[in-house]
């Protein structure tokens, strides 16, 4: 990744002209605090990408795309994707102003003002909703079961679930400090895992151990598949891989120094390609040892099938699930601290229902009431899903709307620059090539399209035993289901009661600062700010 230098104005100035469009007040001061330096921004989008994606999803993607070929040309493709988002979100973070943060939340509210809310609403709404810690919490607990050669039902595989997901989620309820701390532990046992099965698989390759080469490199493109429905569900996985690559963009405003843009932008590019060194050596190793057949029907106990081949049922596969959970833990606290920011944004610009609650710094400056709503929504999915199909089937459905997503944030960069020449307004600091934007939009697009091309094998030939493209359409009918909530409360239910909903900025104790829509009767209009979409809010 090239670098993005200052341009012409400085980061002090990024926020020129933010106020025209923006729903939330601006804090001057972090009521979150700043406790994010380079160093454990890196360790924070180390640990989120790392987390559970390269012990799970390989086994999937390999049996969509037919060869170990394809899937390591995968893993070689996806970096540079996520490395052109991060470009878009470096440019998109110094438009929008670095005293804000929430990441996508603000670059959705900055470039689609109008309809006012709706775009903010929807977005807090999907992604509040829909959460992966469930996700993670479910591979980690098949991990342990099966490493320690339990047998894996659904009570055991959900109570282990629900455990990690408490620990985890919760302490990012007391404490910002220690959760950046014990996810850099967690990030360093994350990177201690992967090394230690890259040198495995190295001494494999070297004949160093029992267990012969596999061979699946000597012809890696043999039985590939090239087929646009699979394809498309194994690139969304191996994204899910890379998950994370932006979640410190989500902590913007809690960044130490006078350049905190810069130092995201270095710490982003840095967690990226250690990220993408290591996942593929990880990859060469699970093809060196495993056979294709053994990597197609390991599905979320890679890892610990890996080690087991190699060591047999020794200490070390026991350990490992061990190493699997601190590196779940990492993955949820990074994910949690993300979510927990991006909630009380989208609750600060008042489209969420009882937005001072979301809001709110409690007394471990902790946004409470996100992260509360986090763990809530993390057990309720590992209780009510089908044991089965739930890491797939969740992938899948969370991945849909985010790639809708995606291609508004990557069309925003063009939308953000005409407006700025329109209003005079100076150069931003960091520019991203137009070359990075058109790569993130372009796979945005593919990635909605693909889906919906039936598979070779029928409707249900897909990666899950039901209908292959249910997940979009319940991702579809969720999108609309949100845009239904925004005009029922927006525009329906003020029309039916006769009032209107007036922006209001709020004050509240340890600095924060959020707007609320205060319902105001028709009789008592002529005494009240002006009406919402009227006119421009009073501070």
């Amino acid at each position: 990744m090239p670098p993005l230098e200052p341009d012409v104005m400085f980061e002090d100035e990024e926020e020129a002209g933010q106020a025209l469009t923006a729903l939330a007040p601006i804090e001057e001061t972090s009521p979150l605090g700043y406790n994010v330096s380079f160093g454990n921004a890196t360790l924070l989008n180390t640990s989120a990408m790392i987390g559970m994606g390269i012990f799970s999803t390989p086994s999937f993607v390999l049996r969509s795309v037919g060869s170990v070929g394809m899937l390591i040309t995968l893993y070689l493709i996806v970096p540079v994707i996520t490395l052109a988002g991060l470009m878009v979100y470096i440019e998109l973070t110094s438009m929008c102003g670095h005293k804000r943060s929430g990441a996508e939340v603000v670059y959705l509210e900055e470039a689609y003002p109008t309809p006012r809310f709706l775009i903010s609403t929807i977005y807090a709404l999907i992604t509040g909703l829909l959460s992966y810690a469930g996700v993670i919490s479910t591979i980690f607990a098949k991990h342990v079961l099966h490493g320690f050669g339990t047998e894996v039902t659904p009570l055991k595989q959900r109570s282990v679930a629900i455990a990690m997901s408490t620990v985890a989620i919760w302490v990012c309820l007391f404490s910002n400090k220690w959760a950046l701390r014990a996810n850099g532990v967690a990030a360093f046992f994350n990177m201690g895992c992967l090394i230690l099965i890259s040198a495995t698989g190295l001494a494999c390759l070297f004949g160093w151990t029992s267990v012969p080469n596999s061979g699946n490199l000597r012809h890696p493109f043999e039985g590939s598949l090239y087929e646009a429905n699979p394809l498309a569900t194994s690139v969304v996985k191996v994204l899910y891989s890379f998950v994370g690559w932006n979640t410190i963009l989500g902590l913007m405003a809690e960044v130490k120094g006078r350049h905190p843009v810069r130092t995201i932008q270095r710490a982003g590019t840095t967690s990226i390609l250690i990220t993408a060194v290591l996942f593929l050596t990880t990859l060469l190793s699970f093809s060196i040892v495993l056979t294709k057949e053994e990597l197609m029907n390991a599905n979320e106990v890679l890892g610990t099938m890996f080690l087991r081949k190699i060591y047999g049922d020794t200490a070390t596969t026991k350990l490992f699930p061990i190493l699997v959970g601190i590196s779940a833990f990492g993955g949820i606290v990074s994910g949690t601290l993300h979510y927990g920011r991006m909630l009380r944004e989208a609750g600060r610009q008042g489209v969420l229902p009882f937005a001072t609650f979301w809001s709110r710094v409690g007394q471990f400056k902790t946004p409470y009431g996100p992260v509360l709503l986090k763990w809530i929504l993390a057990v309720f999915l590992i209780l009510v899903a089908p044991a089965q199909d739930t890491v797939v089937f969740l992938i899948d459905l969370a991945s849909y709307p985010a790639l809708v997503f995606s291609l508004l944030i990557g069309c925003s960069v063009w939308i953000l620059r005409r407006r700025r020449k329109q209003l005079g307004l100076p150069e931003h600091a960091y520019k991203a090539p137009n070359f990075a934007v058109l790569i993130y939009v372009l796979q945005s697009i593919a990635l909605l399209i693909m889906p919906w091309v039936p598979p070779k094998d029928g409707s249900r030939g897909g990666d899950v035993d039901f209908f292959y493209a249910a997940y979009c359409i319940i991702a579809i009918l969720l999108l609309l289901l949100c845009g239904l909530y925004y005009w029922v409360r927006i525009h329906a239910l003020p029309q039916l009661l006769g009032y209107e909903l007036v922006e209001e900025t709020v004050s509240l104790p340890g600095g924060v600062k959020t707007m609320v829509l205060k319902k105001v009767y028709k009789e008592q209009l002529e005494d009240q700010e002006e009406p919402l979409l009227q006119g421009e809010q009073e501070d």
